[in-house]
């Protein structure tokens, strides 16, 4: 099956840019047997990568990006990883009790495993931070929905603290939020930095990391996967494919995705006088 489409590049990466060069991983230029084979080394890749090892640890791992670790959706993002779900597009902003709690658990579940990766791969605060979070109110009707919210969480037996319009100003400086919720559980990611981390310590561990290897061909023969790359390819008994909203270019999930590109924009430096 030939892949329909790579991904788009919509140029470079300004938290790659913001921090130290990355390693440099090679292009797949022959072809290899494993017995597992990664697409695509964002933050469910790589993860899925570690995760193997950790199961597996004599296992043969490769991991095949596209690009350059960093370019693409996992290196553009805000960088956090929430806890406690709440239902944006709900007119009362708050979820099913049982739905919730699942939720919670799995979203819990991922958090620890990123703070088991920045603790055994040392990472920084800067990098991986459980910072907590804080849901703003700048109108009545938001005010509206984070009280309906904290009810919620009350509900679930999560703790929160509601912050007033005063208690906002002194943790934003501004003077335009009403008021807010605060809970504790939310991580901070620097994600260039994070995800430079994790693959260098996945690949120190043993797992093979491919860059610049787009997959243009995914066949399946006999029992195994063969992942055709322009200059090479991967026989392995297992592929896993990590790579987002571009799955419909691997002929699954067609029509039922929709990619939305919500990337900011870094300004110059600012002068004294304008901040």
């Amino acid at each position: 099956m030939n892949v329909s489409k790579l991904p788009y590049d919509p140029g470079p990466a300004v938290w790659r840019k913001l921090t130290d060069p990355a390693p440099v991983y090679p292009r797949l230029e022959k072809n290899i047997r494993a017995d597992y084979a990664v697409i695509g080394a964002g933050f469910a890749g790589l993860s899925a990568a570690r995760r193997l090892w950790q199961l597996d640890p004599q296992s043969k791992i490769v991991v095949i990006e596209a690009r350059e670790i960093c370019e693409g959706s996992s290196g553009r993002n805000s960088g956090f990883m929430i806890d406690l779900p709440h239902n944006l597009g709900a007119v009362d902003y708050v979820g099913k009790l049982e739905a919730d709690r699942q939720q919670i658990e799995m979203n819990r579940e991922g958090i620890q495993f990123a703070s088991e990766i920045a603790e055994e791969y040392t990472m920084s605060r800067e990098t991986f931070d459980i910072s907590g979070k804080i849901n703003a109110a700048a109108t009545e009707a938001g005010i509206k929905h984070n009280t309906e919210y904290a009810e919620h969480l009350q509900r679930l037996g999560e703790p929160y603290e509601m912050l007033d319009e005063k208690q906002m100003f002194e943790v934003t400086g501004s003077r335009y939020y009403l008021g807010g919720v605060a809970t504790a559980g939310n991580a901070m990611i620097k994600p260039a930095m994070y995800f430079n981390a994790l693959a260098r310590g996945v690949n120190q561990s043993g797992v093979n990391i491919f860059e610049n290897s787009p997959v243009t061909g995914l066949n399946k023969i006999g029992n195994s996967w063969q992942l055709v790359t322009p200059n090479g390819t991967v026989e392995a008994g297992k592929a896993i494919l990590a790579v987002n909203g571009h799955v419909e270019s691997f002929g699954y999930f067609r029509r039922r995705l929709i990619h939305l590109y919500l990337y900011g924009s870094f300004t110059r430096t600012l002068t004294n006088e304008e901040v």
